[in-house]
This record gives C-alpha cells, sequence and structure tokens, in this order.
C-alpha cells in the first residue's frame, strides 16, 4: 500500500477533474479507497482532509455536533463551570416577553440556526405565542438528528398556537428550505453564542449571507458571550480531562475513525482551552501527547502528528458592546435592544433588518 503526503492530497482535492491517475514521478491507483472529496463537495471528510493537512491544524467546529457530540454538549451545558447555557436561559426566562413585544407582525416565521434541544428557546416561543400572533411556525435548524429528536421531546405539547417544521442540516443550506413567503416577517435566532465561533470576517460573511435571505422588517437575535475575568471565561472550557468535557471533544476523533476509517487514539491526546488576548478568543486544542501517524483509511492517507503539536477544535470570540455595534453596523442591521443576565456576562441582541437605508 502506498503512502502519500498529506500536503499533496491537500493541492489534489482542489482539481476540478475526476482523475485517478497522477503524475509525479510515479502513478498509483485509488481502485481500493474512495476518490479524494472534492472541494465543492463541502464534506466533512473534505473539512478533515484539508485541515489536517494545513500547517497549523485545525477542524471545523461544527462537525463537533454529530448524534453523539450533541448528547455530551447537553452534559457540558449542565455543568457548573458553563456559564454561557445558564446566562442565556436566565436572558430568555425573564425578558421573554420584552423581546417579543418589539415583534410586530400578523405572521411570524422564527428560524433558528443550530437549535440543539429547545429548552431555552421554548420560553420565547410562549411569548410569541401569548402575543397572539395569527400564524406561527418555529423551524429549528441543527445538523444533528439527535439534536432533532430531542428538541421535538422537548416541545411536545408546548406548541399550541404554532406550527413546527424541523429541518436537519447546515446553517445556510437548510436556510433557503425554511424561508417561505407564506409569512409576513422572520425571526432568525442564532443563539448560545455560536457566532463567537467565527473570525470577525467569518461571521461579516456569514451576518452578510443572512441579511440577503431576509426582509426589510425582519429581526435577528443573536447570543454574545461578553468579555469578563480571564479566569470566568477559561474555566468554562476547561473541566475535569476525563470528564464530559473530554469526551465532547475528543468524540471528533471517533467520529472521524467512524466515518473516515481513521485510526485516532484518544488517549494520546490532551485537551488544552486559553484565553488568546490578541484574538479575545478562548481557543480549544487538542494535543499529540506523541510523535504520531494518523491513518484514514478511506482516502489511503496518512497524518502525521508531532509530539507536542495541536489540532485547533475551536475559538470563541468574546465580545464588547462596541464589538457588536460595528459588527451589526457593517453587516447592515439596527441593533433594537441588548437583553443581558443579571452578571452582564452574556447578551442576546435583538437587530433589525432596514433594508431601505441601504
Amino acid at each position: 500500500m502506498l503512502y502519500i503526503s498529506l500536503q499533496w492530497c491537500k493541492q489534489a482535492l482542489f482539481t476540478t477533474c475526476a482523475i485517478y491517475v497522477f503524475t509525479c514521478n510515479f502513478s498509483f491507483n485509488l481502485a481500493r479507497a474512495d476518490p479524494l472529496p472534492e472541494e465543492s463537495d463541502h464534506t466533512f471528510a473534505f473539512d478533515v482532509i484539508n485541515g489536517l493537512s494545513d500547517k497549523n491544524k485545525h477542524l471545523s467546529s461544527k462537525y463537533l455536533y454529530d448524534d453523539e457530540g450533541s448528547r455530551l454538549f447537553t452534559q457540558v451545558m449542565a455543568s457548573e463551570n458553563y456559564y454561557l447555557a445558564r446566562c442565556e436561559r436566565e436572558i430568555l426566562i425573564n425578558q421573554s416577553d420584552d423581546i417579543a413585544s418589539y415583534i410586530n407582525t400578523e405572521s411570524l416565521n422564527i428560524i433558528e440556526l443550530g437549535a440543539g434541544d429547545g429548552t431555552k428557546t421554548v420560553h420565547l416561543l410562549d411569548s410569541l405565542q401569548n402575543r397572539k400572533i395569527n400564524h406561527l411556525r418555529y423551524s429549528p435548524i441543527d445538523i444533528s438528528g439527535e439534536a432533532i429528536r430531542l428538541l421535538r421531546q422537548t416541545l411536545e405539547g408546548k406548541l399550541v398556537d404554532t406550527d413546527l417544521y424541523p429541518i436537519e442540516g447546515d446553517y445556510l443550506e437548510a436556510l433557503p428550505k425554511a424561508l417561505t413567503p407564506d409569512y409576513q416577517h422572520n425571526l432568525l435566532l442564532f443563539l448560545g453564542g455560536n457566532i463567537g465561533n467565527f473570525t470577525i470576517e467569518e461571521a461579516k460573511n456569514f451576518l452578510r449571507s443572512i441579511r440577503a435571505y431576509l426582509k426589510d422588517g425582519d429581526h435577528l437575535l443573536l447570543g454574545f458571550d461578553l468579555k469578563k475575568d480571564i479566569n470566568i471565561m477559561q474555566m468554562a472550557y476547561s473541566g475535569e480531562e476525563e470528564g464530559v468535557y473530554s469526551h465532547f471533544h475528543k468524540n471528533l476523533l471517533q467520529r472521524i475513525n467512524r466515518e473516515l476509517g481513521g485510526n485516532f487514539d484518544s488517549k494520546y491526546f490532551k485537551r488544552h482551552p486559553f484565553y488568546n488576548p490578541l484574538t479575545s478568543a478562548v481557543e480549544m486544542y487538542l494535543i499529540s501527547t506523541k510523535k504520531q501517524n494518523v491513518y484514514l483509511k478511506k482516502f489511503d492517507i496518512n497524518v502525521g502528528l508531532d509530539e507536542y503539536e495541536g489540532i485547533r477544535l475551536t475559538c470563541s470570540k468574546k465580545s464588547s458592546f462596541q464589538d457588536l455595534q460595528n459588527l451589526a453596523k457593517e453587516c447592515g442591521f439596527q441593533i433594537i435592544k441588548n437583553f443581558t443576565d443579571s452578571k452582564n456576562y452574556f447578551v442576546d441582541s435583538l437587530w433589525r433588518v432596514n433594508k431601505t437605508t441601504q
């Protein structure tokens, strides 16, 4: 069996032709392995190979949330140090009526990106139902089918006056499926501080893409984790090494093993979260504790890792209120009101699309 360098494979990924023989002072047959995924596929396989072939290895955080990852993350959110979920739940329990009071429309399509199990959102949905809007629909979008199943359980019997239309899929790929001209306005939810997983430029591109889908007068409710004491922020991502935090992040290695025929051994990786003041983000790495090679059988590829080399999994940016103001303005939104928890750790910020001034 012939092994090829991962960097060479990365270059091959960007070809547009479906080929099985490459000329590089030698040739080989991929008949015993699946063809290399192309960039246009935007598949898990392509993103994994692309990320692991980079000089600074990385894996997209969205792939943490398969069915098992979603189950484990539910346990992470319940942990003592993970204040983000607790603070946002406080906001939605105590201020959903206030949030709903700004949504004035005859019919409303509520779309939630990364909905999870719906335990927080149900409070806002209840407040919107109480406003007696004539026609309500809730379209939760999640990459995990297990999360959608749990959400159905959470909301069973609670959405008396709201149609439920769940969609399993990636955010921007599934968003057009959730939109319909049957409703006067849309309310798009992106909660949990998930916007912080993007770089600044990625966040701008993401929000501009969302705005292009929305209508004048539509609203967006965004969750942001606010800057605070560094120890508090870093502890939210720490936890015991052999606890649920570790299982959650290392589950991505197991997913690669399952879906790509990898042979990652989790015991040779250690989690390393730290706050980077240059990016205002808590970054999460899996550190290789020894020099090792990992084989991806599906594509006949070896991944080399040096001792103490890291794979970045997440980059959770923390924001100031001025950051929110700048981001909204640059992306074509108007901030209506910021709703914070009692400690000012977290904010759900209500934005409105105003295309008439653009």
